[in-house]
């Protein structure tokens, strides 16, 4: 937890200090009953008297602080007689403060001027006194410079004054120069901000499905291929429970594996073969789950092209399987 205090003094000067800073340890268990009461806090080495104005977190103060701060500037140029330049407050803390150390710096600007206004040039003046002797004698005595028919102050300003000026000015360019620079860097953040994210979701989606075959974009979730593969012992199992998972039962109504004629009843016509990219990426995916691999040379006996030919035989079944449970 955050405290937003207030040190003594003119113009008023706000902080945000963590709530470990209070002296009394009693007062910080009952923290909410003191606001707007005096407390002292720790700061560096030095106890300080403050009075206690909110509390929340982080922030929340920082925001309150930058606000009140910017109204006792107001304030205080209200008091001067300066002229306001305006609350164009961004919705970043940094804008905020650069807007107000803006303020300040050109009411320094204008007090300085103020303060140049009022000094005068002093003239000297040879006036003649008559001593007891009879003897006349020349003091010299110090007046104003005072136009003979105005009322005015002959003002003059000073290189150390007019150097001043020059120095607020160009600092107060920089400053609207650090601005515009904020506001840009924080589009640039917002953007990286947007791109991360995009990111971080397009991964979250890869990370929970698994492709089942290397290029064929045939995705099944994680979940599911584990569920598979506990309940299979053998490849022909595994590819039928995931035919179950990839394939709709429309995909595999009126359909046939490999679209061909049946031997058994070569009158009737071929049916459609289901879609051979999913087909194939099962078939793959179920033999390489039991480390069987493609060999070189034609032994028809290899256990590869055995369990491939069981695999095809096994989804041939379970696709006239779910062809009479419809009909």
């Amino acid at each position: 937890m955050y405290l937003l205090v207030e040190f003594s003094g003119d113009p008023k000067v706000y902080s945000v200090v963590p709530l470990q800073h209070i002296v009394d340890g009693s007062i910080r268990s009952e923290v909410k009953s003191y606001i707007g009461k005096k407390v002292q806090i720790i700061w560096g080495k030095k106890h300080y008297d403050v009075i206690l104005r909110d509390q929340g977190s982080k922030r929340s103060m920082d925001i309150l602080c930058d606000k009140l701060a910017i109204d006792a500037a107001e304030i205080e140029d209200d008091r001067n007689g300066n002229l306001s330049l305006g609350n164009s407050s961004t919705s970043k803390k940094s804008s905020k403060r650069v807007q107000t150390r803006i303020d300040r710096s050109e009411s320094i600007a204008s007090v300085h001027q103020k303060r140049t206004k009022r000094q005068s040039t002093a003239s000297s003046s040879n006036v003649p006194i008559e001593t007891q002797s009879g003897d006349s004698i020349e003091v010299v005595t110090f007046a104003a410079n005072i136009a003979p028919e105005s009322d005015c102050v002959t003002t003059i300003s000073t290189p150390s004054n007019d150097q001043r000026i020059h120095e607020l000015q160009i600092k107060i360019e920089k400053l609207k120069s650090a601005k515009k620079k904020y506001r840009k860097r924080l589009e640039e953040q917002q953007k990286m901000n947007e791109d991360l994210e995009k990111k971080l979701k397009s991964y979250g989606v890869n990370k929970k499905k698994i492709e089942l075959s290397e290029g064929s974009g045939v995705y099944l979730r994680s979940s599911k291929v584990a569920a598979a593969k506990l309940a299979s012992k053998t490849p022909s199992i595994l590819a039928r429970n995931l035919f179950r998972y990839v394939f709709s039962s429309e995909e595999m109504t009126g359909r046939s594996l490999l679209g061909r004629k049946c031997n058994a009843n070569k009158e009737v016509s071929a049916l459609p073969a289901v879609d051979p990219v999913k087909r194939d990426a099962i078939v793959e995916f179920s033999l390489k789950a039991f480390n069987l691999k493609a060999t070189d040379g034609g032994n028809l006996m290899d256990n590869f092209r055995i369990h491939k030919a069981k695999i095809l035989s096994s989804l041939t079944k379970l696709l006239r399987e779910e062809a009479k449970n419809r009909n």
